[in-house]
């Protein structure tokens, strides 16, 4: 276990879960010779084991939670902190988690649990004493955090301020025949969609017929670039629960309330955090008109498929890299301009306050200061703020061998000098409506007018499932999806314990992301021609090679079969 007087708070280090891992790593591999070894048998072992190496363990529960020989036989803890999928023992990182002792004074009977858990329990039972350093260590957790793709609206604002040229060199290196482009050239889609967004119309353009898979049917060839229409097709289930979250979601946006923007005046010397604590005249909450309402449907959506772009072929489908064009407004949210929001509130601060004095050589958000200043002095209203700070130290964690006695096996430096600040207010605060517009997809301001050339849909990659005739499993396979919990298809920070398995497992999604099930539009096949079914999915790598898998995530797939809902 590690060494109470060391590991007390010091957290921070292990706000990286490999870094963790690593040092897990380190305690259980590190190989330790005694002082008298004799030459001959001094090798040259290394602290650590090659990363590349696949037949070691490096996720392992490695320390103990001590508890008062006295204290009560431990029969049900508390909830602890859970993930999205509400598994019981959940952990920030491997260290989070313990064996401990159900009945004190029986060393043969080890229970795992969470820090968290346990935590809850010492208190709740009063065992304080004997794992003080524990508790705090406990309290210091972070939470379980929901990990999320790259954010797609920032790749498409660096998309569009790209120079034309640069678009056309991309677009030029993969062009394929036909003057197309394949659909490597669109990054990979990995959003999540809920299903009352899924587009419940799909054009779909397959100049290779492709959608005929291996029957041999074809189009002339003047007919190839006429475009198939299909309709999303889900359960009858799955559009009683779409229709009630659509009303739910409309609800809420009657209610919602008035997003803005907070100035506050204040000293220079608390702005600068040369003093903790001082006068700041008032807060102004610059009040933005409604949001545009979110939108609860995708009307249509384009598929474009190359036969080039196969993945790979099964007994009964076929897989390919598709580009998906969906509208923007299905990754990016409305959001206002900075430059436009101090324009507006610059604009109603002048009209309350036209004969304030004003340095007008000054930058704009140096004038709003001014006048704000001068219309508090004129109501005489007046707030306090003060800023809190903490700042730890950087300290040494010992790893202690219980097995083989108090021995040192390993020391890690953790990361010192991290400091943390949070300023607080406290008085009234003003708010003031203001008119500025909401930036949505082809609706940008002055000053982001470049951006209107780009249009209001984009181009991503995903998988396509495409299925031999009179085979129903792509139907069947979409069921499931449209079954299956929302944490089937989250990532989540941290590491759970699920049994039968006895260590750490990362709380990572086991599904890919579910784009829809998609059939032809009545008359779409013409003559007994045959066209496949589209399942569209998150298209995430490659098939698994156990051969290649580590210990580690070899332990993490026995469990997949058995993850409860």
């Amino acid at each position: 276990m590690f060494a109470g007087d060391l590991e007390n708070g010091f957290r921070g280090m292990f706000s990286n879960a490999k870094f963790a891992e690593n040092l897990v790593k380190d305690h259980n591999l590190n190989q330790r010779r005694p002082e008298t070894q004799q030459d001959s048998e001094q090798e040259d072992l290394p602290k650590t084991p090659d990363p590349k190496a696949k037949n070691v363990r490096r996720r392992v529960i490695v320390r103990e939670w001590p508890r008062d020989p006295k204290g009560p036989i431990m029969k049900a803890t508390p909830p602890g902190k859970v993930a999205g999928n509400n598994l019981p023992l959940w952990g920030a990182t491997v260290l989070d988690f313990f064996r401990t002792r159900r009945i004190p004074d029986c060393e043969n009977l080890s229970t795992i649990s969470t820090g968290s858990k346990l935590c809850a329990w010492m208190k709740e039972i009063g065992e304080f004493e004997h794992a003080k350093d524990e508790i705090a260590w406990a309290e210091d957790e972070a939470d379980p955090e929901e990990l999320l793709p790259c954010d797609m609206e920032v790749l498409l604002r660096d998309d569009d301020l790209r120079a034309p040229g640069v678009q056309k060199l991309f677009d030029e290196k993969f062009k394929i025949d036909g003057d197309r482009i394949s659909s490597k050239r669109y990054l990979k889609f990995q959003n999540h969609l809920p299903l009352h967004l899924l587009p419940e119309k799909l054009i779909v353009h397959d100049p290779d017929d492709i959608l005929h898979v291996h029957t041999g049917s074809h189009r002339p060839a003047e007919d190839r670039s006429t475009p198939r229409t299909y309709k999303l097709h889900l359960t009858q289930e799955t559009r009683d629960a779409i229709a009630k979250e659509r009303a739910k979601l409309a609800a809420a946006a009657e209610g919602q309330p008035r997003e803005g923007r907070i100035y506050a005046t204040a000293s220079e010397e608390i702005i600068t955090g040369k003093v903790k604590e001082g006068p700041v005249i008032e807060v102004t909450f610059a009040e933005f008109p409604l949001i545009p309402p979110t939108p609860l449907s995708t009307p249509d959506a384009h598929l474009y498929i190359n036969s080039c772009d196969r993945l790979g072929k099964g007994n009964h489908s076929y897989v390919y890299r598709v580009a998906w064009e969906i509208p923007r407004s299905l990754v990016m949210e409305p959001y206002t301009c900075l430059a436009c929001v101090e324009q507006a509130l610059f604009k109603k601060l002048r009209e309350e306050k036209p004969e304030a004095k004003i340095d007008e050589t000054q930058p704009l958000d140096y004038q709003m200061e001014d006048l704000m200043v001068a219309i508090a002095a004129k109501h005489g209203r007046q707030g306090k703020m003060w800023i809190e700070e903490r700042t730890r130290p950087g300290q040494e964690l010992e790893i202690v061998d219980r097995v083989h006695g108090t021995e040192k096996v390993g020391v890690v430096l953790t990361e010192g000098g991290r400091h943390e600040s949070r300023t607080y207010y406290e008085g009234a605060n003003r708010r003031v409506p203001i008119d500025v517009k909401w930036t949505t997809p082809g609706n940008f301001c002055e000053h982001e007018e470049m951006r209107n050339r780009a249009p209001t849909t984009f181009k991503v990659s995903v998988g396509a499932k495409l299925s031999i005739e009179n085979d129903d499993h792509l139907e069947r396979e979409a069921r499931n999806y449209q079954q299956f919990p929302e944490h089937f298809f989250q990532h989540w920070s941290g590491y759970n314990v699920i049994p039968p398995l006895h260590d750490p497992t990362p709380a990572l999604a086991v599904v890919p992301q579910f784009y829809g099930y998609y059939v032809p539009e009545e008359g779409e096949a013409k003559d007994g021609e045959y066209l496949s079914p589209i399942l569209l999915l998150e298209d995430c790598g490659v098939p698994v090679d156990v051969d290649e898998l580590d210990m580690d995530d070899r332990y993490s797939y026995l469990l997949l079969p058995g993850i409860p809902d």
